[in-house]
């Protein structure tokens, strides 16, 4: 052969090579990530992105109001959190949900403008949470030519879903590559809306470096409960505070201990208004990740008391800590109960919840914590879901 095609030819196969061995440039929009109005917000989304940035190009993108924001439209903010980078747009705070609405989807996309003149060709857009995020990723697909997937967390598709939505919900699904619902039975709600396209379940991630059980045994003591949220209706702290009262006027062998990010004075009140004593109750505000597993790890059994949950990362974090849950017998449990963890109560029953607090304070100690955090290891671990991730983003563009 020439030596002139024999060049061309070694040409194109270092140039295939070089294409196949860079990383992909994946933009994520986050309807939910954490900002400076709620530190917390979204914070299972930036651990699905953590676990993927060091073997994909990524970019973060997300939008929220500001009622702070007096004397400009709008303020750009560079992030970079533990190495994940990109922007969060904040915007003045508008009193018409329609021009709020258009102004999220501007700040959207004017976004996605900087981040691609940035990095350059954006291979695929991961879209986290249908609204607002994955409207603004159908249009830049339909007119980008990009392709997009969507991964679903929210609660919505477990109430009531306006006409409207559902249309909108339809629509952008047709166009996304793939749908990651975190749970099976989220996946099911999305199902039940006519929503037929490609599923494959990505839960959330639970970093097995910084949850795993205690290394010493606990010495004996009374026993500690634990609940961990961000006390909204959904969690039914009212219900988990009256079942504590009522076990403390029957005995005085345990503490139960509440912590989160919402608004604790709520909590305060209620603990106020059940008359609940502090030998039964503690609490505590906003933790870091590794104050929420040291927490976890000092206490012996985890109670959620939900009317609603679509993956629910506490139970998962409980169990690597090798804590055994006491938990609503909600779809979501299903993720769980392989793991011989799991003592389930009837959603909304205090009574339930009573006498299954009372049988952990005699067994909790019958749980194995290895095979508790095992579980979660070989189902829900950095490595685990990271390699799903990258299987589908690698399928989607292809």
């Amino acid at each position: 052969m020439h030596p002139f095609f024999m060049e061309k030819i070694q040409n194109e196969v270092e140039k295939i090579m070089s294409n196949n061995s860079s990383k992909l440039n994946i933009l994520h929009l986050c309807s939910w990530y954490p900002n400076r109005i709620d530190i917390n917000g979204g914070n299972f989304i930036f651990r699905h992105i953590r676990i993927i940035n060091n073997q994909t190009n990524s970019r973060v993108l997300s939008v929220y109001q500001d009622g702070n924001i007096k004397n400009k439209s709008s303020e750009i903010v560079r992030v970079n959190d533990d190495g994940v980078v990109g922007i969060v747009i904040y915007f003045r705070k508008c009193r018409f949900d329609l021009i709020k609405y258009f102004l999220i989807f501007f700040y959207y996309y004017k976004g996605y403008k900087i981040l691609k003149k940035e990095v350059g060709k954006i291979d695929l857009i991961h879209s986290h949470v249908f609204v607002y995020s994955s409207f603004i990723s159908w249009f830049i697909s339909l007119t980008n030519k990009i392709p997009f997937i969507v991964t679903e967390h929210s609660s919505i598709f477990f109430k009531h879903v306006p006409f409207f939505l559902k249309y909108l919900l339809v629509k952008v699904s047709n166009r996304s590559k793939y749908i990651l619902p975190v749970s099976d039975a989220l996946g099911e709600k999305i199902k039940s809306l006519g929503i037929s396209k490609n599923y494959v379940k990505v839960p959330n991630v639970v970093d097995t470096n910084i949850f795993y059980p205690a290394k010493s045994a606990k010495v004996d003591g009374k026993v500690k409960f634990l609940h961990i949220s961000s006390f909204n209706e959904d969690k039914n702290i009212s219900g988990i505070l009256r079942t504590v009262k009522q076990l403390s006027q029957m005995r005085d062998d345990f503490v139960f201990t509440i912590a989160g990010d919402g608004d604790l004075n709520s909590v305060v009140e209620l603990k106020k208004k059940y008359s609940i004593d502090d030998r039964y109750l503690k609490l505590y505000g906003k933790l870091e990740e590794d104050e929420v597993a040291d927490l976890i790890r000092c206490n012996d059994v985890f109670v959620i008391f939900s009317n609603f949950e679509t993956f629910s990362i506490v139970i998962a974090e409980s169990l690597a800590c090798g804590i055994p849950v006491i938990t609503s017998d909600l779809p979501n449990v299903r993720e769980f109960e392989d793991s011989g963890g799991i003592y389930t109560v009837e959603k909304g029953n205090e009574q339930s919840l009573l006498e299954a607090m009372i049988y952990m304070i005699s067994h909790y100690k019958n749980y194995d914590k290895s095979q508790l955090h095992n579980f979660i290891c070989e189902k829900f671990s950095n490595e685990v879901v990271a390699n799903k991730l990258l299987s589908i983003y690698n399928s989607a563009i292809r």
